[in-house]
């Protein structure tokens, strides 16, 4: 369950810090 929450957000979370940087 972990993985299914940490998965799509990590990789937003990545997407929006190479946009900010």
């Amino acid at each position: 369950m972990s993985m299914l929450i940490s998965g799509p957000v990590i990789f937003k979370s990545f997407i929006t810090w190479f946009q900010f940087s």
